[in-house]
């Protein structure tokens, strides 16, 4: 017969293995729990990872209506704080904003130049209704033909190929999305070892490329390219044979009578080391800038951005090379179109990591007829 203790002893036996059972059941429950949540995150962080968009895919919307990459960096209207004038009342060659800022000893300098001399602010900002593209995709490069560039410290293209350097000069409008691509083509095509006679007619693009441009009042770059791509270039000498009316595209059995040239491709580079190898291995890239007031009376050394002062509106540029300084620091060669008496020489040292350029992160390569088929007949030994 039991005892009374040994019913009491079966209980409490019983009750540490109840509690055991159901500490196990907890302790399973939780180790199930962080393992779903570590599964989770994976599959979470996996997922950002196939999903990451390149700059250019995170700004194409942009791009395509023409906010020109981010909203809050380009569309803004005239911001010069603590200046009241009108635009139309501030001169480019301000000769106290010339003074004031040399005078503090920055680390580049200012002038007066030839370019801007006699024109305001209201002018600039006419000269920069420069848009990419009414496309919400724009074809990115592949670096795969890059892989057997070695980046040099300091690269310029101009001094390397200086029979290829050509005296383009922005022609006081808003037209560097036709007059930037024209200039790019015609060094990178020299350096190909196309016809450097060829010099494409700006006019022909203002008068026959009208379905998303408009002639000096501006448009967008990647159609103008688009437009080469499709029915070319032509020479400026068969154009002045062959122009009509002003403002009037000739008839098509006219056209078909000139020489032409042709854009094979075209693509947009993303980083910097990848930009620098395609400007070495084929030329000048194109990238853009906004109207930062004090950059159109830049005069020489490292230009680095601040506090700046700029116009609604941006321009297309050249990237022809970069340097690096003896502390390590690197800058792009940029040519605005600006003549050589603006800059050293036409061109400009921009400080690598100037925010609201965007040189850093778009290169676009237009690959001339003569260019591709280069790269065409390397690929082939190769």
């Amino acid at each position: 017969m039991n005892r009374p203790e040994d019913f009491e002893q079966e209980r409490e036996m019983a009750r540490q293995r109840t509690q055991e059972q159901n500490a196990q059941k907890n302790q399973r429950e939780r180790e199930e729990k962080e393992r779903r949540q570590m599964t989770k995150e994976k599959a979470i962080k996996s997922l950002q990872k196939r999903n990451q968009k390149s700059f250019w895919e995170k700004n194409k919307d942009y791009f395509a209506y023409g906010a020109l990459g981010a909203v809050v960096l380009f569309v803004l209207v005239s911001n010069f704080t603590g200046d009241r004038r009108r635009l139309s009342d501030i001169p480019v060659n301000e000769e106290d904003l010339i003074i004031q800022h040399n005078d503090a000893n920055p680390p580049f300098k200012l002038g007066v130049n030839d370019h801007f001399q006699g024109h305001t602010l209201a002018n600039v900002k006419e000269w920069t209704n420069n848009r990419f593209s009414t496309k919400k995709t724009i074809p990115r490069c592949s670096a795969k033909h890059l892989e057997d560039v070695q980046v040099v410290n300091s690269y310029n293209f101009y001094k390397e190929f200086s029979t290829c350097r050509t005296d383009e000069i922005n022609s006081k409008s808003s037209s560097s999305y036709a007059e930037t691509p024209i200039s790019a083509f015609r060094n990178r095509n020299c350096k190909a070892g196309g016809d450097p006679s060829f010099v494409p007619s700006l006019q022909y693009l203002f008068n026959c490329d009208v379905k998303f441009n408009t002639g000096s009042k501006g448009g967008y770059i990647a159609n103008s390219v688009d437009f080469m791509m499709k029915h070319g270039l032509i020479n400026e000498h068969c154009w002045n044979d062959i122009k009509e009316k002003d403002n009037e595209c000739p008839a098509a059995d006219k056209i078909k009578t000139c020489s032409k040239e042709y854009v094979e491709n075209y693509c947009v580079f993303e980083t910097i080391d990848e930009i620098k190898k395609e400007i070495q291995k084929n030329g000048p890239v194109i990238s853009f800038l906004p109207a930062f007031r004090d950059f159109l009376v830049y005069k020489n050394g490292l230009y680095e951005q601040g506090d700046k002062q700029k116009v609604d509106g941006m321009f297309f540029v050249k990237l022809v090379g970069w340097e690096t300084a003896e502390n390590g620091d690197q800058y792009w060669l940029v040519d605005p179109l600006w003549g050589r008496t603006w800059g050293d020489d036409g061109l400009a040292r921009v400080a690598m990591g100037t925010p609201e350029s965007l040189l850093d992160q778009v290169g676009m390569a237009i690959y001339p007829t003569a260019q591709d088929k280069k790269q065409e007949e390397s690929a082939e030994e190769a």
